[in-house]
């Protein structure tokens, strides 16, 4: 079984540059990474969250934006405020890891704003949690911190 108790497992994956125009939008997966993105089809709804906030935590968050966008687009949480601001997280840290300033900070700011509009949980987890994240986020490209030379931002969902 591909699943701890949770329903994910978290380890590093590193960044690499794969996209063809040349941008590191994308990132390599383990082999073990890379079983459950590709089965991610075949999960609960619930499973298929937690395998974003996985992806995520491990450096992959290109692939948890992807994950977490097909949840956007027919979940539970279809077209959400919250879940969309959980995806301009996960793409802002793309564009901070490519050196695009501009680009993180306008998704930064896009997810302030969904956060800002919706309450509550989202798959049990409270927002609360997301907007500290990106307030992390802001506050570690506001002083200059490149994001391989920066803490690694963890989600932590309980559950």
């Amino acid at each position: 079984m591909l699943w701890d108790q949770r329903g994910y497992s978290a380890q590093r994956v590193s960044p690499s540059i794969s996209d063809p125009m040349g941008s590191s939008v994308r990132e390599d997966l383990t082999d073990e990474w890379r079983v459950r993105y590709d089965s991610r089809g075949e999960l609960e709804e619930l499973q298929k969250f937690r395998l974003g906030v996985a992806l995520f935590n491990s450096n992959a968050v290109w692939h948890a934006h992807e994950v977490w966008e097909e949840l956007w687009k027919e979940g539970l949480h279809k077209g959400s405020p919250p879940l969309q601001a959980l995806i301009q997280l996960a793409a802002c840290m793309v564009h901070w890891r490519n050196k695009n300033a501009h680009g993180a900070y306008t998704l930064l700011h896009r997810c302030r704003a969904n956060l800002a509009k919706g309450e509550g949980a989202l798959y049990g987890w409270e927002l609360s949690e997301i907007k500290e994240k990106a307030g992390e986020v802001l506050n570690l490209m506001d002083a200059g911190v490149r994001y391989k030379d920066g803490p690694p931002i963890q989600l932590v969902v309980d559950g």
